[in-house]
């Protein structure tokens, strides 16, 4: 499935309210995501999908949107390093990382928190990086302004390097077509950290997404990639070689 049919069919367990739909209806881009406070279920990246894997502490804010924002596409390393360094991202944009992934685009996302009646409560800029290898899946680094600090104790494991505890998640992401009856392992798993069920596809498919997310200074880093078969040592690597 791509990222574009997989982005149409994702929807979680939150929905909007009509006042924030009518505010999405004049956002100048319509590539829209929403994720709740329970998981974040949509990121919006440069291919229009992105999928993050830990969930954000309850708090005042129930839910996140965002949107692309369009004409800040680049494939430029230097001038998305200018974007990064307006944003206050503390960390250097990698070139490529030791594994093979070479950086390919970037783009500006907004994000807004919302409360349970759909008003802001706060608002940021978010860089989506696009990385690619040869004969592998594409991986995409998410860096976000710290809203909320986030609740990570559902993750699957977490090591820490240079003092910074780094999260891996490894979650499955089943879509059904809107007939799909839910069978009684899906009843089971409903409410498990690392399973997801999402309604429209034209036929039942499985997908794992895999990634680590971690906040350095005031950003959450978040690194992952559709049905990758990297190590979770690979994995962690590559956060250690984000920190260098």
């Amino acid at each position: 499935m791509s990222f574009n049919e997989e982005y149409k069919n994702m929807v979680d367990d939150l929905q909007p309210s009509d006042d924030l739909i009518s505010r999405l209806q004049i956002c100048e881009e319509k590539k829209v995501m929403k994720f709740g406070k329970k998981k974040i279920a949509v990121l919006v990246a440069v291919a229009c999908l992105a999928v993050g894997t830990t969930a954000f502490a309850s708090g005042h804010i129930a839910q996140y949107v965002g949107w692309s924002k369009t004409g800040t596409e680049t494939t430029d390393l230097a001038q998305t390093q200018i974007e990064a360094e307006k944003l206050a991202v503390p960390l250097k944009i990698l070139e490529e990382f030791s594994n093979g992934y070479k950086f390919e685009n970037s783009a500006i996302m907004g994000t807004s928190g919302l409360d349970e009646e759909g008003h802001e409560m706060a608002k940021g800029d978010s860089i989506v990086l696009t990385y690619e290898k040869e004969n592998a899946p594409s991986m995409s680094l998410y860096i976000d302004p710290l809203l909320e600090s986030g609740d990570y104790s559902n993750s699957t494991q977490m090591r820490e390097i240079n003092g910074v505890k780094v999260y891996y998640n490894e979650d499955l992401y089943k879509s059904v077509p809107a007939d799909y009856s839910l069978t009684k392992e899906d009843e089971e798993k409903m409410n498990e950290p690392h399973y997801y069920i999402s309604y429209g596809s034209s036929e039942v498919e499985e997908n794992t997404v895999e990634g680590i997310i971690f906040e350095y200074g005031d950003k959450v880093y978040n690194m992952f990639s559709w049905d990758n078969e990297m190590s979770v040592d690979e994995w962690y690597s590559m956060a250690e070689e984000l920190m260098n």
